[in-house]
């Protein structure tokens, strides 16, 4: 047996993550987890983010009216910006540039921002205001600051979003429509 020169490993360096393997046959394997166990580690974290996520959305939904038309802003630049002096101020600041009366509107109409998303879900039930709503194209915040925002309306519940492929060009609308409405597909607006 022959000695060759090295440095002394003190016994905590035996107990490193990922510094030592054992070996079995052929293959290597990491002392601490294998890679199943992380996976599997990995996999029970994002279920438990989906539920959380889920609770969230089941959470604005419980608030909105039955029937409410849902009108999506999104800010360009981010939600930040908008939220730095409150939800409440957001709110009154939507609704003046929508020139809504913010008063009469106080119980009807709901404003939520969705910080994850970086958008602002408006949910009402009258269909003048709607259409206020999505003419938004600046939120002034104060008299200095214009933020530009992006508004549509989202499609209704049970409804499927979409484009339809491998149209031929001879059907027109009505008929594309008709073959579109039966019960295995969502209803159809369009």
């Amino acid at each position: 047996m022959e000695v060759v020169e090295g440095d002394e490993v003190d016994p905590r360096e035996f107990t490193a993550p990922g510094q030592w393997f054992q070996c079995r046959g052929k293959t290597v394997v990491p002392l601490e987890k294998s890679r199943r166990e992380i996976e599997a580690e990995q996999f029970r974290l994002r279920q438990a983010g989906r539920k959380l996520a889920a609770f969230s959305v089941e959470k604005q939904e419980a608030q909105i009216p039955e029937g409410a038309d849902k009108i999506i802003l999104r800010p360009k630049g981010g939600l930040d910006r908008l939220l730095k002096r409150g939800p409440a101020y957001l709110t009154r600041m939507i609704k003046a540039s929508a020139g809504v009366n913010i008063q009469e509107t106080e119980e009807e109409d709901i404003v939520i921002p969705n910080t994850k998303q970086h958008s602002i879900l408006i949910a009402t039930t009258s269909g003048e205001r709607k259409m206020q709503y999505v003419s938004i194209n600046l939120i002034k915040l104060g008299e200095e600051e214009e933020v530009p925002v992006f508004a549509y309306v989202a499609t209704p519940d049970g409804c499927g979003k979409g484009v339809v492929h491998g149209v031929d060009r001879i059907f027109t609308q009505e008929e594309i429509m008709q073959m579109l409405r039966h019960k295995a597909n969502p209803e159809v607006i369009g």
